[in-house]
């Protein structure tokens, strides 16, 4: 490529006030290169977060809309009307860079402060909050926002940096357990309006009522079965997982799930609730017995229903969801006469986070029908936002609605389940290392 030959589309600009200076042109090879020495220089003087990450994206030919106080990445096409070209490498491109500099790196460091940071696990679940969520937000309010893939979320909100972040999703049992912590921060009604559209038993608050948690979608957990080797009406209640016809053909997940999930669930089953387990005991153990393995990731449990290695399991209805989009069409889920166990995820803000008024509006977007939409037609999810309106087309994929699959949910007690928590893991770890003995 030559110095001057034409590298990237430039952008808009709004360096200077309230009014845009709106530059619509081709940078050179040479010209990238007097910017990027420009800027560096710059930001050794001033704090100017991401400046590598901005210059890379220049090079990368993706349009840098800037509006402000947002910085959104877009790929693709942009407008192209009269083309202003500054005068190659002369006194007007000098000009212009110097401003552009200066403009670029004294607005990032003046708006560091806004940026909304949310915690949550790595992957498509992140990938999708970014793009569906966050852009959207922020091009409709100028909050700046950034996603933080961590390992285990709820340990990050117990971390003594867990202010780091403004927003975190958490499973909403943990939910419902930190809630009786100091840990986080607490909303009221007026902060977040959109709490008006929630079901208030999955909205999270702490002992003076004010708004801890929001619930942003929701999935459930039913028998997923590979339908080359099994039917629906192979698992018309949670009971048959401890028929021994299914002995090496079944899975189970790990105990600290186990002991939420499964447990919970097998106890509603057979007659209790999360207080009076006891009725679910013999399906745990019966599952225990039948499974060939303990899965320790998501990718493991696809690859083995993918196989046949295992004929069923107990698993999330997004992942299955998941699956058949990515063709895997003999992957079903059952959901047994006594019901799935409904879990809602929800974002919680940890205590002494910065830009509590930006994250207020964020956590109140993230409530809102627009945003859960958003993340359920790409996540395979369902919004706990009443007003949501789901399209067709995806509803097709689900096979059924909102309100068919909310009848059919159950709704346990998760402030008994999270209160018996470690108790309960250590009862199934016991139950596992007998049956493996």
């Amino acid at each position: 490529m030559s110095d001057n030959a034409k590298v990237w589309p430039c952008h808009s600009l709004k360096l200077f006030g309230s009014q845009p200076l709106n530059y619509l042109c081709s940078f050179t090879k040479s010209e990238l290169l007097l910017l990027r020495s420009s800027m560096n220089a710059e930001s050794k003087r001033r704090t100017a977060p991401n400046i590598k990450d901005m210059l890379s994206s220049y090079e990368n030919n993706l349009l840098l809309n800037f509006t402000g106080r947002h910085w959104a990445k877009q790929s693709g096409k942009i407008p192209r009307p009269a083309i202003v070209r500054p005068q190659p490498m002369g006194i007007i491109m000098n000009s212009f860079i110097k401003a552009a500099t200066v403009g670029f790196v004294a607005t990032l460091a003046s708006t560091a402060s806004a940026e909304v940071i949310h915690a949550t696990w790595g992957g498509g679940g992140a990938r999708t909050l970014g793009e569906y969520v966050q852009v959207p937000f922020s091009e409709k309010t100028g909050i700046e926002t950034r996603v933080a893939e961590v390992p285990n979320t709820a340990g990050a909100v117990r971390s003594p940096t867990a202010s780091q972040y403004d927003a975190v999703t958490v499973t909403f049992f943990e939910g419902v357990g930190l809630s009786g912590t100091d840990l986080l921060e607490g909303f009221t009604d007026e902060e977040i309006p959109e709490v008006k559209n929630l079901p208030p038993e999955v909205v999270i608050r702490n002992d003076e009522g004010l708004i801890v948690g929001i619930p942003t979608y929701f999935a459930y957990y039913g028998i997923v079965y590979n339908d080359d080797l099994a039917d629906a009406e192979d698992f018309t209640s949670w009971k048959s997982l401890a028929d021994p016809k299914w002995k090496g053909k079944l899975a189970i997940t790990r105990p600290v799930y186990a002991a939420a999930y499964d447990l919970t669930m097998y106890a509603h089953a057979a007659g209790g609730d999360a207080s009076n387990i006891e009725p679910g005991l013999d399906i745990l153990k019966g599952l225990i017995s039948n499974s060939l393995t303990t899965y320790t990731s998501l990718a493991h449990m696809n690859t083995l229903l993918g196989t046949g290695e295992v004929t069923a399991v107990p698993f999330y209805s997004t992942r299955v969801w998941h699956l058949q989009k990515e063709g895997q069409d003999n992957i079903k889920i059952a959901i047994p006469d006594e019901g799935g166990l409904m879990l809602a995820y929800a974002v919680v803000s940890p205590k002494g986070s910065k830009n509590r008024e930006e994250t207020a509006q964020y956590m109140n977007y993230l409530a809102s029908a627009e945003s859960q939409v958003a993340v359920s037609v790409h996540g395979g999810g369902i919004p706990t936002n009443n007003t949501a309106k789901l399209p067709q087309e995806y509803l097709d994929t689900l096979g059924t609605t909102r309100e068919e699959l909310l009848k059919k949910m159950y709704v346990p007690d998760w402030k008994t389940v999270w209160d018996n928590h470690e108790e309960r893991i250590n009862m199934v770890e016991q139950m596992m290392s007998e049956v493996a003995n």
